[in-house]
């Protein structure tokens, strides 16, 4: 823009010249008509619409600067930034996966957890006795399907024997129509069956993988938890 613009006053200024005027008052001519060269050049950027960009590029630069002068309140600024962002991450990630996210199950918006604390197992808060449970099962009019877990909150640490080594896993007690309920089926082997009894487990998809190499040959071996032997009959998806 600069170059294009001197071209036009030093061809101003020729054909003032050419007219008969004196050097500096055909050159102070020339640049009286064409006008103030960077108003033309605020026209122009506004025209190409990219003013937002060179304001920016000025605000940053002196952001900058001012942040350069005074490296002690540079310094706290950045702090109280990033303590603030990270408690807002976390704040909203925990919402995020209680409140708004729906859980990984078929049709979660239609699941309930149920517990009646005056039915509630001794000395664990929130538990059902199983035999509530049956007569809920009974007594059923709402809901599609009851399934139960059993455990302390869902989950206990149990511990695995592979090839004589031990190792601790979360395991969960669960009855035959849980799985069920969820709306999941394994990915290898069966759901539990009514015939089966207290000796058949269903591993999740990681132990599979981590403790046994992922084996598909797994499905209908006996394998050793809390000294018991179990029969695997599946493993989750």
């Amino acid at each position: 823009m600069e170059e294009e613009m001197r071209s036009h006053v030093e061809m101003r200024t020729q054909k003032n010249l050419e007219a008969g005027m004196p050097q500096m008052e055909a050159r102070y001519a020339a640049l009286k008509r064409f006008g103030w060269m960077e108003s033309i050049k605020e026209t122009c950027r506004d025209e190409r619409g990219f003013t937002w960009l060179a304001q920016l590029g000025q605000d940053i630069g002196y952001g900058a600067r001012m942040l350069r002068k005074d490296a002690g309140f540079t310094a706290v600024a950045l702090l109280t930034l990033a303590l603030g962002i990270g408690a807002n991450t976390a704040i909203f990630s925990l919402v995020n996966a209680v409140l708004f996210r729906p859980l990984p199950f078929r049709e979660s918006s239609r699941l309930v957890w149920i517990a009646n604390p005056e039915l509630a197992a001794p000395g664990i808060p929130g538990m059902t006795r199983s035999v509530n449970v049956r007569d809920w099962r009974e007594l059923n009019r709402c809901f599609e399907g009851l399934g139960c877990y059993i455990a302390w909150y869902g989950r206990q640490q149990t511990v695995l024997s592979v090839n004589g080594e031990l190792t601790r896993v979360e395991g969960t007690w669960i009855d035959k129509q849980f799985l069920k309920v969820l709306g999941i089926s394994p990915r290898l082997g069966r759901d539990f069956l009514e015939e089966d009894g207290q000796d058949a487990v269903i591993l999740t998809d990681r132990v599979w993988k981590q403790k046994f190499n992922g084996d598909p040959a797994i499905i209908g071996r006996a394998i050793t938890i809390s000294g018991r032997p179990w029969a695997v009959v599946g493993v989750l998806p």
